[in-house]
């Protein structure tokens, strides 16, 4: 073969692979579009109504926190049993409006097991965008120890910090199909702490 055809082939080669490589770049941003357009606009702004006159606005206890806090208004009157074991519901007196594609998850603050001797009963409550009623905390008081659950006298429990939420993208909108079995997949089973304590 002349130097001149092996000259040729070389290009081709590298025009070949070249092509290739373009493809693939373009296939990758194509997969990056879809995926980020399947992410949600973050808004700067979250819309709430107050339904008290002393709703407390979320806010975070500094620039680092990684939830915004929950505070039960004054003035909110709730009849509570000593010693009760029961859920009761604890009214926020606002309601938000989460964005379209996202939803807040709700846990407990740290110290409320220590401060007031309750905790939240569902212990994650989730608050999606298609919810716009009032707020409710399900407290469920915990009677460990001497002393009934403290949440509730006047001084603990007004404007009290009980919760914290932050706002996070909704999982894969996906369906289902069903199947026979699993054939093929691998599966560890056990469960309930199989793989070790």
């Amino acid at each position: 073969m002349s130097r001149r055809k092996k000259e040729d082939v070389g290009h081709n080669q590298i025009i070949t692979r070249l092509t290739s490589a373009l493809q693939a770049i373009q296939d990758g941003v194509e997969r990056a579009i879809l995926a980020l357009d399947w992410i949600p606009m973050q808004p700067d702004k979250i819309d709430y109504v107050a339904l008290h006159p002393n709703a407390v606005e979320p806010t975070k206890g500094d620039e680092r926190a990684a939830c915004y806090d929950l505070a039960c208004p004054k003035g909110t009157q709730i009849e509570v049993v000593a010693g009760q074991e029961e859920p009761i519901k604890v009214p926020l007196g606002l309601a938000i409006s989460i964005p379209q594609g996202y939803h807040a998850k709700v846990y407990p603050r740290s110290s409320m097991p220590l401060r007031y001797k309750a905790t939240l009963a569902n212990c994650t409550a989730i608050m999606d965008s298609g919810y716009l009623n009032e707020w409710i905390l399900l407290v469920l008081p915990c009677n460990w120890g001497p002393g009934d659950c403290v949440l509730f006298k006047d001084a603990c429990f007004e404007g009290a910090k009980l919760a914290q939420f932050e706002i996070v993208p909704n999982g894969l909108d996906v369906g289902f199909r069903r199947v026979q079995n699993f054939d093929g997949i691998y599966n560890r089973g056990g469960g309930f702490g199989s793989t070790g304590k």
